[in-house]
């Protein structure tokens, strides 16, 4: 029911989707009931109730925004945004076929970029809040249910680009003059089916 949870729900809805909400009993849910989509009022770090809201869904995809962004005390935070995190992933492991899993952190879990450069993916996190500790420390509970589709994932990356490295092999060595697709398109096909490829090219 927050400021990315509304946008995304109404953009889900406009592509036909079928939505399913897990709200609290306080949350403004006006918008929500609105658009059309499906309520479960609850608590994020109750995994039975993420269980039920799971069964009477039969979700597909699960998006996981719910946050705490201020507290009194730093266990709230690590309750919420870590355990709540916890609750759902462990909800959607439990599942007989799990739904995939989406988990919206924030920056506030890198920390902020050093002098002189912006933060890659490579620098280690070193956030300097309580929120942003919480974040990171629900950054880590999902990591703990990923599973092999994530290696997976990268093993079946790399053979595609593998395989595409040999498209363009073959491309440079029948047609030695660029060895790229538009160029074997507009030798092998005509112009017009070349000119197809070179938009495809762009947009890629």
């Amino acid at each position: 029911s927050g400021f990315i949870g509304r946008h995304l729900v109404r953009r889900l809805l406009d592509r036909g989707c079928r939505v399913s909400c897990l709200v609290r009993a306080t949350s403004r849910i006006d918008e929500l009931r609105s658009a059309g989509a499906q309520l479960v009022t609850g608590d994020v770090t109750d995994p039975a109730v993420i269980g039920r809201a799971l069964a009477l869904s039969q979700a597909r995809i699960v998006f996981h925004l719910a946050g705490l962004l201020k507290a009194l005390r730093t266990d709230d935070f690590l309750r919420v945004n870590a355990g709540g995190v916890e609750s759902v992933a462990g909800a959607c492991a439990d599942r007989a076929d799990p739904p995939v899993l989406v988990v919206v952190s924030s920056l506030a879990a890198a920390g902020p970029c050093a002098a002189g450069r912006p933060r890659v993916e490579g620098d280690p996190p070193a956030p300097v809040s309580a929120y942003g500790r919480s974040k990171l420390a629900g950054e880590q509970a999902a990591a703990q249910y990923a599973g092999p589709g994530i290696v997976l994932s990268f093993i079946i990356s790399g053979l595609a680009c593998g395989f595409a490295g040999l498209c363009y092999a073959e491309f440079a060595s029948m047609i030695p003059i660029a060895g790229s697709a538009y160029t074997y398109s507009y030798a092998t096909l005509g112009e017009f089916l070349a000119w197809i490829i070179c938009w495809d090219l762009i947009l890629e």
